[in-house]
Protein backbone atom coordinates (compact mmCIF):
# COMPACT_ATOMS: atom_id res chain seq x y z
CA UNK A 1 0.00 0.00 0.00
CA UNK A 2 1.36 3.55 -0.78
CA UNK A 3 1.57 6.01 1.37
CA UNK A 4 0.09 9.07 0.20
CA UNK A 5 1.05 12.96 1.85
CA UNK A 6 -1.92 15.71 0.88
CA UNK A 7 -1.30 19.45 1.17
CA UNK A 8 -3.05 21.33 3.85
CA UNK A 9 -5.57 23.05 1.44
CA UNK A 10 -7.02 19.47 0.02
CA UNK A 11 -9.94 18.26 2.80
CA UNK A 12 -9.63 15.29 4.83
CA UNK A 13 -13.56 14.43 6.60
CA UNK A 14 -12.79 15.24 10.04
CA UNK A 15 -9.11 16.49 9.61
CA UNK A 16 -7.42 19.73 10.02
CA UNK A 17 -7.39 21.33 6.91
CA UNK A 18 -5.61 25.35 7.37
CA UNK A 19 -4.29 25.87 4.30
CA UNK A 20 -1.30 27.34 6.83
CA UNK A 21 -3.58 30.21 7.60
CA UNK A 22 -5.03 31.61 11.13
CA UNK A 23 -8.78 31.85 9.01
CA UNK A 24 -8.95 28.12 9.36
CA UNK A 25 -6.56 27.18 12.21
CA UNK A 26 -9.72 24.95 13.58
CA UNK A 27 -11.32 24.12 10.41
CA UNK A 28 -12.17 20.35 10.28
CA UNK A 29 -13.94 19.75 6.91
CA UNK A 30 -17.11 17.59 7.02
CA UNK A 31 -16.35 16.08 3.93
CA UNK A 32 -13.68 14.44 1.44
CA UNK A 33 -12.47 15.74 -1.29
CA UNK A 34 -13.19 14.33 -4.52
CA UNK A 35 -9.36 12.97 -5.37
CA UNK A 36 -9.34 11.66 -1.84
CA UNK A 37 -12.04 9.64 -1.94
CA UNK A 38 -10.11 8.22 -5.01
CA UNK A 39 -7.18 7.60 -3.34
CA UNK A 40 -8.95 5.57 -0.54
CA UNK A 41 -10.99 3.72 -3.52
CA UNK A 42 -7.40 3.09 -4.85
CA UNK A 43 -6.13 1.19 -1.71
CA UNK A 44 -3.53 4.12 -1.24
CA UNK A 45 -2.83 5.11 2.53
CA UNK A 46 -3.68 8.71 2.89
CA UNK A 47 -1.64 11.29 5.19
CA UNK A 48 -3.57 14.65 5.43
CA UNK A 49 -1.90 17.91 6.93
CA UNK A 50 0.99 18.10 4.84
CA UNK A 51 2.69 21.68 5.72
CA UNK A 52 2.06 24.72 4.11
CA UNK A 53 2.95 28.24 3.31
CA UNK A 54 -0.54 30.52 3.46
CA UNK A 55 -0.21 31.37 -0.23
CA UNK A 56 0.47 27.58 -1.45
CA UNK A 57 4.04 26.63 -0.95
CA UNK A 58 4.41 22.64 -0.01
CA UNK A 59 6.85 20.56 2.14
CA UNK A 60 6.65 16.59 0.46
CA UNK A 61 7.86 14.43 -1.42
CA UNK A 62 5.63 11.86 -2.48
CA UNK A 63 2.13 13.92 -2.71
CA UNK A 64 -1.03 15.70 -3.85
CA UNK A 65 -0.95 19.26 -3.90
CA UNK A 66 -2.23 22.64 -4.86
CA UNK A 67 -0.30 23.99 -8.11
CA UNK A 68 -0.06 28.03 -8.35
CA UNK A 69 1.45 29.61 -9.92
CA UNK A 70 4.21 26.61 -10.76
CA UNK A 71 4.92 26.28 -7.22
CA UNK A 72 4.68 22.85 -7.04
CA UNK A 73 7.41 22.17 -10.57
CA UNK A 74 9.59 24.68 -9.39
CA UNK A 75 9.54 22.57 -5.83
CA UNK A 76 9.64 19.64 -7.73
CA UNK A 77 12.72 20.99 -9.45
CA UNK A 78 14.73 21.84 -6.80
CA UNK A 79 13.98 18.53 -4.85
CA UNK A 80 14.64 15.69 -7.96
CA UNK A 81 11.00 15.38 -7.89
CA UNK A 82 8.26 14.55 -10.93
CA UNK A 83 5.61 17.37 -10.84
CA UNK A 84 2.38 17.45 -13.06
CA UNK A 85 0.02 20.55 -13.43
CA UNK A 86 -2.65 18.60 -15.17
CA UNK A 87 -4.99 20.08 -17.95
CA UNK A 88 -8.12 22.00 -16.49
CA UNK A 89 -11.25 19.91 -16.03
CA UNK A 90 -9.37 16.68 -15.98
CA UNK A 91 -9.30 16.12 -11.85
CA UNK A 92 -11.91 17.46 -9.92
CA UNK A 93 -11.16 20.86 -7.69
CA UNK A 94 -13.76 19.54 -5.26
CA UNK A 95 -12.65 20.03 -2.27
CA UNK A 96 -9.75 22.02 -2.76
CA UNK A 97 -9.55 25.27 -1.04
CA UNK A 98 -7.52 28.01 -3.34
CA UNK A 99 -8.15 31.64 -3.84
CA UNK A 100 -8.11 31.57 -7.62
CA UNK A 101 -10.27 28.68 -8.69
CA UNK A 102 -9.51 29.62 -12.41
CA UNK A 103 -5.44 28.98 -12.28
CA UNK A 104 -4.76 26.83 -9.26
CA UNK A 105 -5.17 22.73 -9.43
CA UNK A 106 -4.58 19.27 -7.77
CA UNK A 107 -0.80 18.44 -8.74
CA UNK A 108 0.25 15.09 -7.93
CA UNK A 109 4.34 14.96 -7.31
CA UNK A 110 6.51 11.54 -7.00
CA UNK A 111 9.87 10.43 -7.44
CA UNK A 112 9.62 8.87 -11.01
CA UNK A 113 7.31 9.76 -13.87
CA UNK A 114 5.40 6.52 -13.32
CA UNK A 115 4.20 7.70 -10.14
CA UNK A 116 2.97 10.40 -10.92
CA UNK A 117 1.35 8.72 -14.23
CA UNK A 118 -0.11 6.93 -11.69
CA UNK A 119 -1.27 8.77 -9.24
CA UNK A 120 -2.76 10.52 -12.06
CA UNK A 121 -4.68 7.88 -13.25
CA UNK A 122 -6.34 7.33 -9.85
CA UNK A 123 -7.51 10.77 -9.74
CA UNK A 124 -8.25 12.32 -13.09
CA UNK A 125 -11.89 12.33 -14.34
CA UNK A 126 -15.50 14.16 -14.30
CA UNK A 127 -17.03 14.59 -11.20
CA UNK A 128 -20.77 15.98 -11.02
CA UNK A 129 -19.32 18.33 -7.65
CA UNK A 130 -17.09 20.10 -10.04
CA UNK A 131 -18.82 21.35 -13.02
CA UNK A 132 -15.32 22.58 -14.70
CA UNK A 133 -14.58 18.51 -14.99
CA UNK A 134 -14.81 17.38 -18.43
CA UNK A 135 -16.28 13.79 -19.23
CA UNK A 136 -13.77 12.21 -21.53
CA UNK A 137 -12.48 8.72 -21.30
CA UNK A 138 -8.70 8.19 -20.09
CA UNK A 139 -6.39 5.97 -20.04
CA UNK A 140 -4.32 4.06 -18.03
CA UNK A 141 -1.32 6.65 -18.34
CA UNK A 142 1.17 3.76 -17.22
CA UNK A 143 0.72 1.71 -19.82
CA UNK A 144 2.41 3.63 -23.08
CA UNK A 145 5.08 4.88 -20.80
CA UNK A 146 8.40 3.53 -22.57
CA UNK A 147 6.80 3.74 -26.40
CA UNK A 148 8.77 6.99 -26.72
CA UNK A 149 8.44 9.85 -28.72
CA UNK A 150 10.10 9.07 -32.07
CA UNK A 151 8.29 11.09 -34.90
CA UNK A 152 6.90 14.21 -32.61
CA UNK A 153 8.04 17.56 -33.18
CA UNK A 154 9.45 19.26 -29.59
CA UNK A 155 9.54 22.67 -29.95
CA UNK A 156 11.68 24.74 -27.63
CA UNK A 157 11.76 27.51 -25.82
CA UNK A 158 15.17 27.85 -24.68
CA UNK A 159 17.76 30.47 -25.89
CA UNK A 160 20.98 28.80 -25.30
CA UNK A 161 21.32 26.06 -27.57
CA UNK A 162 19.28 23.01 -26.94
CA UNK A 163 22.11 19.78 -26.37
CA UNK A 164 22.91 22.16 -23.22
CA UNK A 165 18.93 21.73 -21.16
CA UNK A 166 20.02 18.70 -19.45
CA UNK A 167 23.72 19.61 -19.13
CA UNK A 168 24.81 17.53 -22.06
CA UNK A 169 22.07 14.76 -21.76
CA UNK A 170 19.47 16.16 -24.02
CA UNK A 171 17.67 12.35 -25.90
CA UNK A 172 17.49 11.98 -29.11
CA UNK A 173 14.78 13.79 -30.85
CA UNK A 174 13.69 13.25 -33.97
CA UNK A 175 12.82 17.26 -34.81
CA UNK A 176 13.07 20.43 -32.34
CA UNK A 177 12.00 23.37 -33.87
CA UNK A 178 12.45 27.30 -31.88
CA UNK A 179 9.28 28.26 -29.88
CA UNK A 180 8.15 31.89 -29.04
CA UNK A 181 5.60 33.56 -27.19
CA UNK A 182 5.86 37.22 -28.10
CA UNK A 183 3.71 37.94 -25.18
CA UNK A 184 5.66 35.97 -22.61
CA UNK A 185 7.33 38.87 -21.38
CA UNK A 186 3.73 40.04 -19.76
CA UNK A 187 2.81 36.70 -18.61
CA UNK A 188 3.75 36.91 -14.63
CA UNK A 189 1.49 40.00 -14.68
CA UNK A 190 -1.35 39.05 -16.15
CA UNK A 191 -1.50 35.94 -13.95
CA UNK A 192 -0.63 37.98 -10.51
CA UNK A 193 -3.50 40.26 -11.61
CA UNK A 194 -6.42 37.93 -12.09
CA UNK A 195 -5.03 35.68 -9.47
CA UNK A 196 -5.24 38.53 -7.00
CA UNK A 197 -8.84 39.75 -8.36
CA UNK A 198 -9.87 35.95 -7.57
CA UNK A 199 -8.89 36.31 -4.17
CA UNK A 200 -10.53 39.21 -3.74
CA UNK A 201 -13.48 37.68 -4.60
CA UNK A 202 -13.30 34.35 -3.29
CA UNK A 203 -11.65 35.29 0.26
CA UNK A 204 -14.90 37.46 1.39
CA UNK A 205 -16.81 34.41 2.47
CA UNK A 206 -13.83 34.56 5.53
CA UNK A 207 -16.54 36.88 7.59
CA UNK A 208 -16.03 35.17 11.00
CA UNK A 209 -19.84 34.23 10.53
CA UNK A 210 -20.28 30.78 9.34
CA UNK A 211 -16.86 28.68 9.46
CA UNK A 212 -13.10 29.72 9.91
CA UNK A 213 -11.63 32.19 12.75
CA UNK A 214 -13.98 35.10 14.33
CA UNK A 215 -12.47 37.66 16.24
CA UNK A 216 -13.36 38.49 19.94
CA UNK A 217 -12.80 42.10 19.43
CA UNK A 218 -15.86 43.63 17.81
CA UNK A 219 -19.15 45.30 19.37
CA UNK A 220 -20.91 45.30 16.05
CA UNK A 221 -21.21 43.56 12.89
CA UNK A 222 -18.55 45.73 11.01
CA UNK A 223 -16.31 45.52 13.51
CA UNK A 224 -17.18 41.45 13.68
CA UNK A 225 -16.19 41.51 9.69
CA UNK A 226 -13.14 43.89 9.77
CA UNK A 227 -11.93 42.53 12.93
CA UNK A 228 -11.95 38.68 11.86
CA UNK A 229 -10.23 39.55 8.65
CA UNK A 230 -7.57 41.95 10.18
CA UNK A 231 -6.51 39.38 12.82
CA UNK A 232 -7.57 36.03 10.70
CA UNK A 233 -5.19 36.82 7.38
CA UNK A 234 -1.80 36.95 7.38
CA UNK A 235 0.55 40.35 5.87
CA UNK A 236 0.92 38.75 2.13
CA UNK A 237 -2.96 37.59 1.88
CA UNK A 238 -4.12 41.16 2.69
CA UNK A 239 -2.02 42.67 0.21
CA UNK A 240 -3.10 40.66 -2.48
CA UNK A 241 -6.62 41.04 -1.52
CA UNK A 242 -6.18 44.82 -1.38
CA UNK A 243 -4.53 44.51 -4.49
CA UNK A 244 -7.84 42.39 -6.37
CA UNK A 245 -10.05 45.34 -5.16
CA UNK A 246 -8.28 47.68 -6.72
CA UNK A 247 -8.14 45.95 -9.85
CA UNK A 248 -11.35 45.15 -10.03
CA UNK A 249 -12.94 48.79 -8.83
CA UNK A 250 -14.79 50.96 -11.05
CA UNK A 251 -12.30 53.49 -11.85
CA UNK A 252 -9.07 50.77 -12.46
CA UNK A 253 -11.07 47.50 -13.65
CA UNK A 254 -10.32 48.26 -17.56
CA UNK A 255 -7.31 49.82 -16.55
CA UNK A 256 -6.40 46.29 -15.26
CA UNK A 257 -8.63 43.17 -14.84
CA UNK A 258 -10.08 43.79 -18.50
CA UNK A 259 -6.85 43.71 -19.87
CA UNK A 260 -5.27 41.02 -17.86
CA UNK A 261 -8.36 38.92 -19.50
CA UNK A 262 -7.08 40.24 -22.67
CA UNK A 263 -3.27 39.12 -22.10
CA UNK A 264 -4.53 36.04 -20.72
CA UNK A 265 -6.62 35.21 -24.33
CA UNK A 266 -3.68 36.21 -26.40
CA UNK A 267 -1.24 33.86 -24.47
CA UNK A 268 -3.77 31.10 -24.85
CA UNK A 269 -3.74 32.17 -29.10
CA UNK A 270 0.17 32.46 -28.94
CA UNK A 271 0.04 28.79 -27.42
CA UNK A 272 -2.22 26.99 -29.76
CA UNK A 273 -0.40 28.61 -32.55
CA UNK A 274 2.92 27.11 -31.28
CA UNK A 275 1.07 23.42 -30.78
CA UNK A 276 0.23 24.37 -34.42
CA UNK A 277 3.99 23.90 -35.49
CA UNK A 278 5.15 21.48 -32.18
CA UNK A 279 3.51 18.39 -30.35
CA UNK A 280 5.44 19.12 -27.14
CA UNK A 281 7.08 22.10 -25.78
CA UNK A 282 10.38 22.49 -23.56
CA UNK A 283 10.76 24.99 -21.36
CA UNK A 284 12.64 26.84 -18.77
CA UNK A 285 11.06 26.43 -15.29
CA UNK A 286 11.22 29.81 -14.38
CA UNK A 287 8.26 32.16 -13.30
CA UNK A 288 7.25 33.29 -16.77
CA UNK A 289 7.24 30.19 -18.64
CA UNK A 290 5.45 28.18 -15.42
CA UNK A 291 2.20 30.20 -15.34
CA UNK A 292 1.63 29.75 -18.92
CA UNK A 293 0.36 26.31 -18.33
CA UNK A 294 -2.10 27.96 -15.07
CA UNK A 295 -3.16 30.82 -17.60
CA UNK A 296 -4.18 28.37 -20.49
CA UNK A 297 -5.43 25.09 -19.09
CA UNK A 298 -2.76 22.83 -20.60
CA UNK A 299 -0.63 20.12 -18.54
CA UNK A 300 2.75 20.48 -18.23
CA UNK A 301 5.41 18.33 -16.20
CA UNK A 302 8.68 19.05 -14.39
CA UNK A 303 10.98 16.81 -14.73
CA UNK A 304 15.33 17.13 -15.10
CA UNK A 305 14.98 20.71 -14.18
CA UNK A 306 13.20 21.63 -17.68
CA UNK A 307 9.44 21.65 -17.65
CA UNK A 308 7.45 20.52 -20.74
CA UNK A 309 3.99 21.29 -21.93
CA UNK A 310 1.44 19.85 -23.85
CA UNK A 311 -2.02 20.81 -25.19
CA UNK A 312 -5.18 19.83 -23.68
CA UNK A 313 -5.70 16.35 -22.55
CA UNK A 314 -2.36 15.39 -23.93
CA UNK A 315 -1.12 13.82 -20.62
CA UNK A 316 -0.07 10.66 -22.00
CA UNK A 317 2.04 12.48 -24.47
CA UNK A 318 3.32 14.66 -22.15
CA UNK A 319 4.30 11.40 -19.71
CA UNK A 320 5.90 9.62 -22.62
CA UNK A 321 8.38 12.96 -23.50
CA UNK A 322 9.29 12.83 -19.55
CA UNK A 323 9.77 9.31 -19.30
CA UNK A 324 12.37 10.13 -22.34
CA UNK A 325 13.92 12.69 -20.31
CA UNK A 326 13.97 10.47 -17.15
CA UNK A 327 16.46 8.25 -19.58
CA UNK A 328 18.62 10.84 -20.64
CA UNK A 329 19.22 11.52 -17.24
CA UNK A 330 20.23 8.50 -16.06
CA UNK A 331 16.76 6.73 -14.48
CA UNK A 332 16.48 4.07 -16.87
CA UNK A 333 14.77 1.75 -14.11
CA UNK A 334 12.78 3.75 -12.94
Amino acid sequence: MKTISIKDDICIKGELTTCGSKMLANFKPPYNATVVDKLAAACFNVIGGNTMDENSSIDADFALCSDHAGLARRFAMANSLIALKPTYGSVSRYGLITPAPSLDQISPIGKTVRDVAELYSVICGMDERDSTTVERDYPNFCENLDKGIEGIIVGTAFCRPQQNILGGKMPPLQKTIPIELPSIEYASTVFQIIAYAETFSNLARYDGIKFGYRSENAATLAELYENTRAEGFGYDTKKQIITGAIALSRDNRHLYYDRAIRGRAKLCAELDNAFAQSDVIITPLDDSWTVIPNLTGCPAIAVGGIQIIAPKFSEELLFRAARTIEIAGGDSNA
